[in-house]
């Protein structure tokens, strides 16, 4: 009998997840959709054998269907079973195993893995249940505080500082591998898909909630597409409604800033990302841009940049107050970043009295 792992119980197994090694049973392009973080792809079936077991079950019917999966598995057997144990190898620990609803392939390669001599646990519900979790954990109220501030003002710097120091920290940018604007993929890291960017966010809420901590869970201010992803509608709306600080330094600093993070990239980088925003940008100010990168004036190429988004931004601040958003002003100047954020720290607890 393989024990099964109900997520109808909650999230506690996804708190403790980190002692099982995670099989997905499904088939290598379901994984490649979305998959629970951390899970290892060991498919019953590839996307070819799925494809001709789905249309058997449509045209013969379940028990013939059946019967072509084993038939298709049994000399595969043993390559499953080296597969997990070549896992086991280099992480030794419980096994779980799940599938799209629970059902047929997951108990199939539990009996395997268990009939190999292995302690074997089944997901029960199944990839399918797991999603219904995440997408309610997404839209679950939390006491967000979301940090803004005109680009180059340094609000992943400052979040890093703060997980550093104890709190509460999402890097959102980070899970989409994307920093959310034109120049935001200069590396051209793949970006997940959207499903395992949902998967990875709520599984980290999850984590911060298991340390049931009142402290507030710190977001960097971000449109709802960061990149090719999407923040969930749900979890964009919680951000939206949050108490905004907004963190106000003075254009050189962020201009120097912005200078020493970009002009590194090779200068064909950057023209290809000016001409995605050239539409916005608008025709003269996109070939001034061009030109004094091609001269290497960073300084005069950014500071038309920093303008342009810096009145994008402004006007979404004017969005703000006219959605009545509780808004936060801190302003700073050229300090370290340990200085602002116990400036930061002061504001916020004057705020609060």
């Amino acid at each position: 009998m393989v024990p099964c792992v109900n997520i109808l119980e909650g999230t506690s197994w996804i708190q403790n997840s980190s002692k099982f090694l995670i099989i997905d049973a499904r088939s290598p392009s379901e994984y490649h959709l979305g998959h629970i973080p951390g899970a290892v792809s060991i498919p019953i079936l590839n996307d070819l054998e799925r494809a001709e077991i789905g249309t058997l079950f449509k045209q013969q019917g379940r028990e013939n269907a059946i019967r072509r999966g084993l038939e298709i598995l049994g000399p595969q057997m043993g390559i499953k079973l080296r597969d997990l144990r070549m896992q086991l190898q280099q992480n030794p620990k419980e096994v779980m195993v799940y599938c799209w609803r629970g059902g047929l392939r997951s108990s199939i390669l539990a009996w395997l893995f268990l009939q190999g001599g292995h302690n074997i646990h089944r997901l029960s519900g199944g990839y399918k249940g797991y999603r219904n979790k995440i997408l309610e954990q997404l839209a679950k109220p939390r006491n967000y505080k979301v940090l803004a501030g005109c680009t180059g003002t340094g609000k992943t710097e400052l979040l890093q500082k703060m997980h550093h120091n104890g709190q509460a920290v999402i890097d959102l940018e980070a899970l989409a591998h994307h920093k959310g604007s034109a120049f935001g993929n200069l590396l051209q890291v793949p970006q997940p898909t959207q499903q395992q960017f949902e998967n990875r966010l709520a599984h980290q809420l999850i984590l911060i909630d298991a340390k049931n901590s009142k402290e507030p869970i710190w977001l960097e201010s971000e449109s709802q597409r960061i990149g090719l992803v999407n923040l969930p509608h749900s979890f964009f709306l919680l951000m939206q409604n949050a108490t905004l600080v907004n963190w106000i330094r003075p254009f050189e600093i962020r201009l120097q800033r912005i200078i020493f993070e970009y002009s590194v990239y090779p200068v064909e980088k950057l023209i290809d990302a000016v001409l995605r925003m050239s539409k916005r940008l608008g025709g003269s100010d996109t070939n001034t841009v061009i030109a004094h990168l091609n001269n290497q004036n960073y300084n005069a190429a950014f500071a038309i940049l920093l303008n342009y988004y810096d009145r994008w931004y402004l006007k979404s601040r004017k969005n703000d107050s006219k959605n009545h958003r509780c808004v936060i002003d801190v302003h700073t100047q050229n300090q370290s970043m340990e200085e602002t954020l116990l400036y930061l720290k002061q504001i916020l607890n004057e705020k609060s009295r």
